[in-house]
């Protein structure tokens, strides 16, 4: 409880906050909003409290945003930052002054034209074409700066965009029957991980094929005793042995996202591709179960050439009666000699 003056009694009065719903009109809407008012405990009349009054606006201005889908401050002031970009420059590029770029970001709202410009921001081509355009009010300076910055989210968002539509791809393809892909949805991050772990713990680079393996293993090992897998993948029966579906474009996709490098090697008359680990191994994705079910896998059977994983997979039942291309549901894990022999070991 505080002290105010009160116009209508001419003297300083306790007053008390109450909260109503109150209706504000936006743009010709009606919004019902909460508000926080002021109210003299001598009269009961309401006192007039600029503070509070812009609080409640700003309420029913968010209430529009959100019946609207436009962007909120915090957003457009996201998009600028994303780009390194000042509010000065942002106005520059948008060609527009430099106070109303600094109302949106305060909590003015934007109309609805403004608003789909501002959306298009989040395509960082559609950024670029702005700093080309001589449209745009920047310095040749200025150009030269944003431009690097802008490319490089350009690259970002194409890497996002290829991971996204692997993603979509998997899932989609195990959305009416999950054991395919372990009763976890793919994430190709995670399956990253997971290769750098593999490649990791095996002591250095190794041939696709050979991964594929060991990949396939430590995800059904992990689904054989805990109803999951690790990373999501489905496994489809190849002539090589089980390989992760999708496996060809998997790993350019990991190279794209900078966590492996793929390399061509001559190993004999065998041409084949090595994985190398791209950086520093991240396993931030996977907890220490997982971790561990790929160390046992990796103790078991990463000493093993890809020629003599593959020659053991083929005695498998799970590949033997499939033809190429067949998905091999996680539930072949508890019949895989592979895996049993594995578990022997364990116990």
């Amino acid at each position: 409880m505080s002290v105010r003056y009160c116009p209508n009694c001419d003297t300083e009065t306790l007053v008390e906050e109450h909260d109503r719903t109150e209706v504000y009109s936006v743009r010709g809407e009606s919004i019902p909003v909460l508000a926080r008012v002021l109210v003299c405990r001598r009269c009961g009349e309401d006192l007039s409290d600029v503070e509070r009054d812009e609080e409640t606006l700003c309420r029913a201005y968010d209430e529009y945003r959100r019946r609207h889908g436009f962007l909120f401050p915090d957003d457009i002031r996201r998009l600028r930052e994303r780009y390194g970009l000042s509010q000065r420059q942002l106005a520059r590029l948008l060609g527009w002054g430099l106070v109303t770029v600094q109302r949106y970001e305060k909590g003015a709202l934007q109309d609805k034209a403004h608003d789909l410009l501002l959306r298009q921001l989040e395509d960082p081509r559609f950024v670029l074409r702005l700093v080309d355009s001589p449209q745009a009010e920047l310095s040749e300076r200025e150009r030269e700066e944003i431009r690097p910055r802008v490319s490089e989210e350009v690259g970002e968002s194409r890497v996002r965009l290829i991971a996204d539509l692997l993603e979509e791809t998997l899932r989609k393809r195990a959305e009416r029957n999950p054991v395919l892909s372990g009763f976890r949805p793919f994430d190709l991050v995670r399956f990253g991980q997971a290769v750098q772990a593999i490649v990791t713990r095996v002591g250095g680079p190794m041939f696709k094929t050979k991964l594929a393996k060991l990949l396939w293993l430590s995800d059904f090992l992990h689904f054989a005793e805990s109803t999951v897998s690790i990373t999501g993948a489905l496994y489809a029966r190849l002539p090589y042995g089980p390989a992760p579906d999708r496996y060809p474009f998997l790993l350019p996709s990991l190279e794209e996202l900078g966590m492996i490098d793929v390399e061509v090697e001559e190993a004999g008359e065998y041409v084949g591709e090595r994985i190398w680990v791209a950086g520093s191994s991240e396993e931030s994705a996977l907890g220490a179960r997982e971790l561990f079910t790929i160390e046992r896998v990796v103790n078991s059977y990463g000493s093993l050439s890809a020629a003599k994983l593959s020659e053991l997979s083929h005695r498998e039942r799970a590949w033997a009666e499939r033809a190429n291309g067949d998905i091999i549901p996680y539930t072949e894990a508890l019949d895989l000699e592979l895996i049993r022999k594995l578990q022997a070991q364990s116990d």
